[in-house]
């Protein structure tokens, strides 16, 4: 059964080296996971309708989701995964600043969309609210306290993800299961793919040269190709 690494008091699965690249949606004048729109109305209906599928449908966990965010005239897209029934854990940066503090209410704002995998129909569920959010520092975009968990405003009916407290290993072999935007042409949806794709921890490099030990909260990952929209992916163990 796959876990997640569990760092630090709870660091989880940023984005760190990026060892190649690929064509994803580009939005001129911003980063890859995010869509800007005409109106906050926009906005909000956006992040409802967006879709997801199974890259492979033989690796397509059933605890991860396609997160996607309305915040002011915009849509942020993420990836988020289930550690409860009905709580998802992502990244802090995924949510807006003023949704940050414990019990801010999220529905219809911040959206979870489970794709449809093998006899499990998809599943599209809205946040409720906020249970916990680090707060981050302005100055720097490597944190080492950068989650969210969300309860949901009701189980989606799938597994969670068990935690793995053994830490990570200099060139140990891991999986990320994140969604990578697709293009969508006519910039009315927005659509994700659910990969699973191989990483190697490398500690002590000069993004993360604090990652020196196994249970280090910031980490880096190399031989595996990584962009905004993964913010949030979890780290496997086999």
């Amino acid at each position: 059964m796959s876990k997640v690494f569990q760092l630090g008091a709870w660091a989880l699965f940023a984005i760190s080296l990026q060892a190649c690249s690929a064509k994803y949606p580009t939005h001129e004048g911003n980063a890859m996971n995010w869509w800007p729109t005409a109106s906050e109305k926009l906005a909000l209906e956006l992040a409802r309708t967006a879709e997801a599928s199974c890259a492979d449908p033989t690796q397509c966990n059933e605890s991860v989701a396609l997160l996607t965010v309305a915040e002011g005239t915009g849509v942020r897209m993420c990836t988020g995964f289930l550690i409860g029934e009905d709580v998802l854990a992502t990244n802090s940066h995924c949510i807006p600043e003023n949704l940050r503090a414990s019990g801010s209410a999220c529905k219809n704002q911040i959206w979870a969309l489970f794709p449809e995998n093998g006899g499990l129909k998809k599943s599209r569920v809205s946040c409720a609210l906020i249970l916990d959010a680090a707060t981050l520092p302005q100055n720097t975009s490597l944190n080492e306290r950068d989650y969210a968990f969300l309860r949901l405003e009701h189980a989606p009916g799938r597994a969670a993800i068990g935690i793995d407290r053994s830490g990570l290993s200099d060139e140990q072999d891991v999986s990320i299961v994140k969604v990578d935007p697709v293009e969508s042409y006519g910039g009315d949806l927005i659509r994700g793919s659910l990969t699973q794709t191989l990483c190697k921890v490398t500690q002590g490099s000069a993004l993360t040269p604090k990652f020196n030990h196994p249970k280090r909260a910031n980490v880096s990952l190399s031989d595996c190709l990584i962009n905004e929209a993964n913010s949030g992916a979890p780290i496997l163990s086999d």
